[in-house]
């Protein structure tokens, strides 16, 4: 068999596919990734397991949480790990699987420096970029569809404003994007603005096409394609993190 198709699984488990086992429940926990080697009538034969994180020894015949990273999740079932007399090791068959995390706009923490500047008013003639005052502020944290700033400058709940992100550069996705402010905390002298990332098309709900014109070109770059390509970013960053056990 070279598959396993799970009732709450959208995509079956396959041969070789990466998986991680933890065992424990606090800091200490063991973070272990594996790979499936075969699939038998009673359960799952998986390649050795290599710690990545954490203390917590892995046991045999001990109950263990395995996660799986599908195309649109994370998923999670428990069962016991036992080892056999050959040095390989079987998982328990899986009665319930769980989604514990959506692929889409997963969010990462981050601390960048982040360039920004308040778009000027369609009314106003001449090409925005020279009317653009830049300003520093701090970003928190990323997702593919926002970030989250904190500056001392005030930003109001509707605004547009423009950014230049540094892992936007690393990925080679376009240099400045448009940001739609959501949300505003005040966070002791300063401000934490939830910033959505406005996709071209939306944009056209923000400006007249005449305005729209005159933005910065890699503005109107930011199209699905591209957010696409930040989500998954994001995502294997973070499972990333959690097979280092740093989540």
């Amino acid at each position: 068999m070279t598959e396993l198709c799970l009732p709450q699984l959208a995509q079956p488990l396959k041969l070789w596919e990466k998986i991680e086992l933890v065992i424990g429940e606090d800091s200490t926990a063991g973070h272990y990734v594996s790979r499936i080697e075969d699939f038998v009538e009673d359960g799952i034969l998986i390649d050795k397991p290599e710690m990545v994180g954490g203390s917590t020894l892995l046991r045999d015949n001990a109950d263990i949480a395995v996660i799986v990273t599908k195309d649109d999740a994370v998923y999670q079932f428990f069962c016991r790990v036992r080892k056999q007399d050959n040095g390989r090791f079987f998982l328990t068959m899986p009665d319930r699987v769980k989604r514990v995390q959506r692929r889409r706009f997963v969010r990462i923490d981050m601390s960048d420096d982040i360039l920004y500047a308040l778009a000027p008013s369609p009314t106003r003639e001449g090409q925005v970029g020279d009317f653009l005052k830049w300003h520093t502020g701090y970003g928190l944290n990323l997702s593919g569809g926002g970030i989250l700033l904190r500056t001392s400058e005030e930003i109001a709940e509707g605004d547009i404003v423009l950014m230049k992100i540094p892992v936007f550069c690393e990925l080679r996705l376009p240099e400045i994007v448009a940001t739609v402010c959501r949300r505003v905390i005040a966070d002791k002298d300063q401000f934490r603005y939830g910033m959505e990332f406005a996709e071209v098309n939306a944009m056209r709900r923000y400006f007249p096409p005449k305005y729209l014109r005159r933005l910065p070109q890699s503005v109107k770059e930011f199209n699905h394609h591209i957010q696409a390509i930040l989500v998954d970013y994001v995502f294997k960053h973070q499972i990333s993190l959690r097979q280092k056990g740093l989540l």
